[in-house]
């Protein structure tokens, strides 16, 4: 599934995007550098196409963290 969604991102913002850029998949997280002054917006497409990339008969909940660092990792809520 986490795959199909990295490509699914990559297709929304192209793979060399200056505002979005694919860092790491550790287990089943995906770890993105976003443009600071990009990032609720590209956040919000990232997490629908999260939710609703394959059709499940159970929802896919995405958490959404954000900080400077990965060790800064806050909670980011996205309406």
């Amino acid at each position: 599934i986490l795959k199909y969604t990295l490509i699914e991102i990559v297709k929304e913002f192209g793979l060399y995007s200056s505002i979005v850029k694919p860092l790491i998949q550790v287990h089943d997280e995906l770890l993105f550098e976003i443009e600071a002054s990009k990032l609720e917006q590209t956040v919000k497409k990232i997490k629908t196409i999260m939710q609703s990339s394959s059709k499940l008969l159970v929802p896919l909940i995405v958490d959404v963290r954000a900080g400077k660092s990965w060790g800064d990792l806050e909670t980011y809520d996205v309406a």
